[in-house]
């Protein structure tokens, strides 16, 4: 049953895992083969990471592949699952001394060479399609590498990593390739995501190594990111028809000197501060949304002297982190700390936990206080539209109705933004330093 949890994980833990991967499709030879093994990884947690920037125990870095690599929900770290888990890489680890990996530059060499898509066009047609499909969407004896059933954020790969990195990672990974294919050529080993796309839809809006942190997941709606992606492309699908291809090459236009939404570049032209910073948040993080950005505007306060107002911290909610921005009408109405499993103690919230300011020992916190102050908050509209409807459907009621009143909902101040990853994009055009908050 250990082991049967690593290598079926997905029949195995369904509510836990969101795409088509298993523990042992990066961690061969259920956990043996050199590159990822975890033999001796039992002894040497507790460790410092910097992904967290703290001292994790081996049970949190498991759950950090159930969220990233997996795509999908952590585990109780006391459950039993996670007990079995943790046994069987007790027991690869028997008799190994507790010390750090051996050092290994491999995936820095790796690195330094350059990318050629149409190089690795014929290598992925040659050696990887054998397996995983010409398009990459994997095969029952091997995994996708492509598409939404292989979409992650990866637990492995430190952040900032380079392509030419990533893609090192997955030959050090894949049993054909270590024996018929070159480091040299593996790292122009084609990209599906830069590389040619096929379909414009739920596969082509992801890229799987994509930054974006994995999302809250409701268990009461089974809204899991797999089903947000799915509406999301569904409900492109059924506006646009006919569509084509994406062309590679780039196709000359005249660019639009300012956007359709008046208000929401007036929003943007408000981004004059001093000092700029864009706290991207696509969960509620216990909060850091709303004490992060009180922390930045202290800091400048009292080393330059300045005040609130003379700076500009800006604050886009999306996927997850929505409702921050809504009144506690909405929380008790559509049950949203159920929702979004946000407790209020003990209880799923039935008000806004995020308003008002946080027990802390650091005054002005809280997304009411802040507005207040001046700062900027955007809530994603893809994200409203997406939750919406799924809460409407659950609840038998008009998806545009509960738009419509989620939107009137929101709390004075608080901008709709077309979405927040291109509020983030363009309040980074406008100066801002980013800073991820959830």
């Amino acid at each position: 049953m250990r082991r049967a949890l690593l290598t079926a994980t997905r029949d195995s833990l369904p509510t836990h895992v969101a795409n088509k991967l298993r523990c042992t499709s990066c961690h061969l030879d259920e956990g043996r083969r050199e590159n990822g093994t975890w033999i001796g990884v039992f002894a040497r947690y507790p460790q410092y990471r910097a992904r967290s920037g703290m001292v994790e125990t081996i049970e949190y870095r498991i759950n950090d592949c159930f969220r990233r690599s997996m795509n999908g929900t952590a585990l109780d770290p006391a459950g039993a699952d996670m007990r079995d888990i943790v046994t069987y890489l007790a027991f690869l680890s028997r008799d190994v001394a507790v010390a750090p990996p051996a050092p290994n530059t491999r995936l820095q060499k790796w690195a330094a060479f350059t990318a050629d898509r149409a190089a690795g066009a014929r290598v992925f047609a040659a050696s990887c399609a054998k397996c995983h499909g010409t398009a990459g969407e994997g095969t029952p004896g091997a995994p996708p590498v492509w598409g939404a059933e292989s979409y992650n954020i990866g637990a492995a790969p430190p952040p900032n990593s380079s392509a030419a990195t990533c893609r090192s990672m997955r030959r050090a990974r894949c049993p054909i390739a270590r024996r018929s294919i070159s480091p040299r050529t593996s790292t122009r080993t084609r990209d599906p995501i830069i590389g040619a796309r096929r379909t414009i839809g739920h596969a082509a809006i992801h890229h799987p190594m994509s930054p974006i942190p994995h999302g809250l997941t409701t268990r009461r709606l089974r809204m899991y990111r797999r089903g947000f992606l799915g509406r999301l492309a569904a409900t492109a699908a059924a506006g646009v028809a006919g569509l084509t291809p994406l062309r590679l090459e780039g196709q000359p236009r005249p660019e639009p000197t300012t956007g359709a939404d008046a208000s929401f570049e007036t929003w943007l032209n408000r981004i004059n501060g001093k000092h700029k910073m864009i706290f991207d948040a696509p969960e509620p993080n216990s909060g850091m949304p709303v004490v992060w950005p009180r922390v930045w505007l202290n800091g400048n306060n009292e080393n330059y002297g300045t005040k609130d107002a003379d700076n500009s911290a800006v604050i886009v909610l999306r996927h997850a982190a929505i409702p921050i921005a809504m009144h506690d009408a909405l929380w008790a109405k559509y049950k949203l700390g159920e929702v979004f499993n946000i407790k209020d103690g003990d209880a799923p919230a039935v008000r806004n936990v995020f308003a008002k300011v946080l027990p802390l020992p650091l005054p002005g916190t809280g997304i009411e206080a802040l507005l207040a102050t001046g700062a900027q908050v955007g809530c994603c509209n893809v994200a409203l539209s997406v939750y919406s409807g799924v809460v409407a459907q659950k609840m038998g009621m008009d998806a545009a109705a509960v738009k419509a009143d989620w939107v009137a909902g929101l709390l004075p101040g608080v901008q709709v933004v077309p979405s927040g990853v291109l509020a983030v994009a363009r309040a980074q055009e406008k100066g801002c330093g980013y800073c991820f908050a959830g």
